[in-house]
């Protein structure tokens, strides 16, 4: 006795029947592609460390490199954060590590701009704080 068994199982996918069909169909192939593809060229680790030279760019940024302090009966104190360490003639923001060469020259007129509108300060070293939670430098 030979048994013969019949698949009549439905296909989960038929091939398309009209010119709509044959869009999608094409138009999903493309998707699959462009995903394989991106998956395949995706560096995660790459992606990380670029998004973090990035983060660390905008908070070096959005640093004033200036200290306003306020030394009593309604008078300021300015002090640049730039120094040079021995040996180098590059200058190193204290509070960002920013590099300059010639810091006087890069950021003129932030210190007048500062001391005239302390509130533009005030939202600037906010704004900085942020981002140096956000971004903080290892050693």
């Amino acid at each position: 006795m030979i048994y013969q068994f019949e698949m009549n199982l439905p296909l989960a996918f038929e091939m398309p029947a009209s010119w709509w069909q044959w869009t999608l169909f094409v138009l999903a192939s493309l998707l699959g592609i462009f995903l394989v593809r991106l998956t395949v060229s995706f560096d995660l680790n790459l992606f990380l460390a670029d998004r973090r030279l990035r983060g660390v760019a905008q908070m070096q940024n959005a640093c004033t490199h200036l200290l306003i302090e306020s030394v009593g009966d309604g008078k300021l104190r300015v002090s640049s954060c730039f120094f040079s360490p021995p040996g180098t003639t590059a200058y190193h923001c204290r509070r960002c590590q920013a590099v300059s060469y010639n810091p006087e020259r890069d950021f003129s007129g932030r210190d007048n701009y500062y001391t005239a509108h302390i509130d533009d300060y005030l939202k600037a070293e906010k704004k900085f704080s942020r981002l140096l939670k956000k971004y903080r430098q290892t050693a």
